[in-house]
């Protein structure tokens, strides 16, 4: 899926970027190198704008502070070198629709402004002018950029095979993290003198895995995305081992984080595949037989009672955990009915109470802490923009006149947003979790605007 030169120049920039967040002493210095190589590999590039997703969750999002500016971390200064150019560049091509013309371009901008508008009476100009660059950064451009850079089926799919490339080669260092109990991420921030990332989160007596995400269940929902796209793009791969292998790997990386809110959007994903995709209900029950009779195995093993405690519903580890998370939601909603159609930008700091011994308040679940801070018309318009896209890939999903290969990478796009939707209940919106939905959400805009359900090109 990805053209000889493309992926040579792709992997020797993955290796540069990697290599020197490893291996230079300051943010500034790796951030500078990093620029440059993105930058330069872009203008080499047949379809730059796939390198967002490959280079996105290669380098912890590890802050470093601008004075009078704002906080600035890898995926800033991918957005900068990368996402900024390619905008300024589709801005001028009269044959995309413009910024604002789809109902999914409508309803973020309404999100933004709204987030704007409701902060704009309790701090000063300055903030107000950080706030609309950062939303602008943070979730515009990957959006607009996702959504109009790609022109064709080839090159959409070279995008997500990007992504999913970068989780199937980071799998098994994510189950090495377990097994060998350390971090592997982790001497960056130490290098960098940056430190609020990379607690060791433990399970039971495990280590959950983290790799550069920041943290466990964040890693699990790269992995449930990748696995989601993986299941279009495994039709593109002939040979049947690495279908094999791909799956395995990205299995194993689901599994490795030991988070359920990710496990529990993964199977949204397998059952939503299986019921849509043409003719994917056999091989499903068939993976899923084979999967069954896997777990059977381990079950017999030394390890069969820890896995069965780790079960999302039936397992009784961290139950301190889900205790949490019930006693916060409660207050949560609490503050939501007390402003419930606007919120409270400020509402957080009535959670004092729950701060954990870690020094942090959780609040775990994206949609509660929408709704606490732009109450309920924030979310609505934020579920809008999600329903706006999902809506015309349930159309090609569903419509027997769509080419089979069009019906599968609308119901991988669409079943990816799906499990998207159910485990971000489960996680608060930070990290890499709203570039990754943005950039799913752009994606499926492209598939859509590219895809007349005739063209057979």
């Amino acid at each position: 899926m990805l053209s000889e030169d493309d992926y040579r120049r792709r992997r020797n920039l993955w290796l540069v970027i990697t290599f020197d967040a490893f291996l230079l002493p300051s943010f500034w210095a790796y951030a500078a190198v990093a620029a440059i190589a993105i930058a330069y590999t872009a203008r080499r590039d047949s379809n730059p704008a796939a390198l967002f997703a490959l280079l996105l969750i290669v380098v912890p999002p590890l802050e470093a502070i601008v004075p009078v500016l704002f906080n600035i971390h890898h995926q800033r200064v991918l957005i900068l070198a990368l996402l900024v150019p390619i905008a300024w560049r589709l801005l001028g091509d009269s044959q995309l629709p413009g910024p604002f013309r789809l109902l999914s371009d409508k309803l973020l901008l309404l999100y933004c402004l709204l987030q704007v508008v409701l902060l704009w009476p309790y701090t000063s100009m300055t903030n107000s002018v950080r706030q609309v660059v950062l939303i602008l950064m943070d979730t515009w451009l990957p959006y607009y950029v996702m959504s109009r850079a790609f022109s064709s089926r080839a090159q959409l799919r070279d995008a997500m095979a990007c992504f999913v490339l970068t989780l199937v080669i980071v799998a098994p260092m994510a189950l090495a993290e377990v097994q060998l109990g350390t971090m592997l991420y982790g001497e960056i921030a130490s290098s960098w003198n940056i430190h609020g990332l990379f607690g060791y989160l433990m399970r039971g007596e495990s280590l959950r895995a983290q790799l550069a995400s920041g943290q466990a269940i964040v890693l699990g929902y790269q992995f449930a995305v990748a696995i989601g796209m993986w299941l279009y793009l495994q039709r593109h791969i002939p040979s049947p081992l690495w279908r094999a292998v791909g799956a395995l790997a990205l299995f194993i990386g689901v599994m490795s984080p030991l988070s359920r809110g990710p496990w529990i959007g993964a199977a949204a994903i397998l059952a939503g595949f299986a019921l849509l995709a043409p003719g994917a209900m056999r091989r499903t029950m068939t993976w899923g037989a084979i999967g069954l009779l896997l777990f059977a195995v381990m079950l017999m093993t030394p390890w069969g009672d820890k896995m069965i405690g780790y079960l999302p519903f039936v397992g009784n580890a961290a139950q301190e955990s889900v205790d949490y998370r019930q006693e916060i939601l409660a207050v949560c909603w609490q503050l939501i009915l007390q402003n419930p159609f606007f919120g409270s930008p400020y509402a957080s700091a009535q959670l004092e109470s729950l701060r954990t011994g870690e020094g942090i308040i959780d609040i775990v679940n994206t949609y509660i802490a929408l709704g606490m801070s732009y109450g309920l018309v924030g979310v609505g318009l934020f579920l809008g923009i999600f329903l706006s896209v999902m809506g015309p890939l349930v159309k090609a999903a569903r419509s027997p006149e769509v080419l089979e290969d069009d019906r599968y990478l609308a119901t991988s796009l669409l079943v990816t947003l799906v499990g998207v939707l159910v485990t971000i209940s489960t996680v608060s919106n930070y990290l890499t979790i709203p570039f990754i939905y943005m950039m799913l959400l752009g994606l499926a805009v492209t598939f859509v605007r590219v895809t007349d359900f005739r063209s057979t090109s």
